[in-house]
């Protein structure tokens, strides 16, 4: 295969240019569905991205957004996801939808990734407790009201829509439905009834079905006291940089 290069020279502000990528094959069509665990990639196209400071003076907040996805905020985030003509309903299932296609399961050992820009631009993935955490934040921004879970050994965030909280569980891909199987549980309804637990399936769809994993993930429901409408709220964190001359960044 030919490896070509692209240079492009910017001297002002919201610089646009596009590539014509050939061919039928690329990243995502090459990738495992992303679940739970770390995906599978064979390909990539694009080898890497550099933006490099060639003049001689700073340069401030510089960033590439590809395909119109800006992601250096918490609002940029929910404008391009959730966008004020999406009703309640809508703007949680679709930031818990991104949430959760653009992240798995793993740690750097630190909360670092709590934060969802941190998390989406930086490292992409997270445990229960950055993922919970990021997803309550992205649903404030959109205007919903959240409050914490309180499943045992797991984290877990509910969403206020259409007159209920709702359980949407971002890092183990589960959505519990009521007896209608229309409407989304929260969490003191999985209490009352493990079998709506039970009867779905969790950790994502690269993971097989078990029974011994349903009824594991029913049991962390028990709690049946007061839920405090609180979540979140980590220190707003942006992808603001300044490029000083002769300094580059590369994706």
């Amino acid at each position: 295969m030919e490896l070509r290069t692209h240079v492009e020279d910017i001297g002002e502000n919201g610089w646009v240019y596009r590539l014509a990528l050939g061919g039928t094959v690329d990243g995502e069509n090459t990738r495992s569905p992303v679940g739970y665990q770390v995906y599978d990639q064979a390909f990539e196209p694009n080898l890497y991205v550099r933006m490099e400071n060639a003049g001689d003076a700073p340069v401030k907040n510089p960033w590439l957004i590809a395909n119109g996805k800006d992601w250096r905020t918490v609002a940029a985030i929910v404008n391009g996801v959730a966008p004020d003509e999406m009703d309640d309903a809508e703007k949680a299932l679709a930031l818990w939808t991104f949430q959760r296609r653009h992240r798995f399961h793993a740690s750097p050992y630190d909360r670092d990734n709590g934060n969802a820009v941190k998390m989406l631009n930086v490292y992409g993935y997270g445990l229960c407790g950055d993922d919970s955490f990021a997803l309550a934040d992205l649903w404030r921004q959109a205007g919903l009201r959240v409050r914490a879970g309180r499943p045992i050994g797991h984290s877990t965030t509910e969403v206020f829509y259409d007159g209920m909280w709702h359980l949407l569980d971002g890092d183990e891909h589960v959505i519990c439905l009521m007896r209608d199987n229309e409407t989304i549980a929260g969490e003191e309804e999985i209490v009352r009834d493990h079998d709506l637990m039970k009867r779905t399936h969790v950790y994502g769809v690269l993971k097989p079905d078990d029974r011994q994993t349903d009824e594991f993930s029913a049991a962390l429901f028990p709690f049946e006291g007061e839920r405090e409408e609180k979540k979140g709220a980590y220190p707003a964190h942006t992808m603001g940089l300044t490029l000083r001359p002769g300094e580059a960044l590369e994706w």
